[in-house]
């Protein structure tokens, strides 16, 4: 397993293969938005899961704001033909066209994961939740 840390101490922790970013807040005197402008501030180049939700366009605003290059990928849970998910692609689209981010798309077929994958991921993450396993794929993509 390999975890990356930002900070002394290891405010911000990335342990890619289980797809979890964690932040301990050592600093109580100032809110988050500040804790993490301070620990992304050296960075050049990043990739965001932008799924249209507020907490990832949060975080990329405040890394445009910080002048980093992002790239952006989104899935579109597909299920059938349909997309499930329709109306977060299309606000990260939306997003992503009006500051001119790269956007990558990644399809997960829904009912191929539930149907016939589910106790696979729930058995690798030990997770029951569809809707994190859902994300989990998307990670692992």
């Amino acid at each position: 397993m390999k975890i990356f840390s930002i900070g002394k101490p290891e405010s911000l922790i990335l342990d890619p293969e289980a797809g979890i970013l964690m932040y301990s807040l050592k600093e109580n005197h100032k809110n988050l938005y500040h804790l993490l402008q301070k620990k992304f501030a050296g960075l050049k180049k990043a990739s965001v899961c932008l799924s249209g939700g507020g907490d990832s366009q949060f975080i990329l605003l405040m890394l445009l704001e910080l002048g980093i290059d992002v790239t952006a990928y989104t899935y579109r849970l597909k299920w059938g033909i349909e997309t499930v998910n329709a109306s977060d692609v299309e606000i990260a689209r939306e997003l992503c066209n009006k500051y001119n981010i790269d956007q990558n798309f990644v399809d997960i077929d829904a009912k191929d994961l539930l149907e016939n994958n589910l106790h696979e991921y729930s058995k690798k993450y030990n997770c029951y939740s569809p809707q994190i396993i859902c994300h989990l794929k998307f990670l692992e993509e």
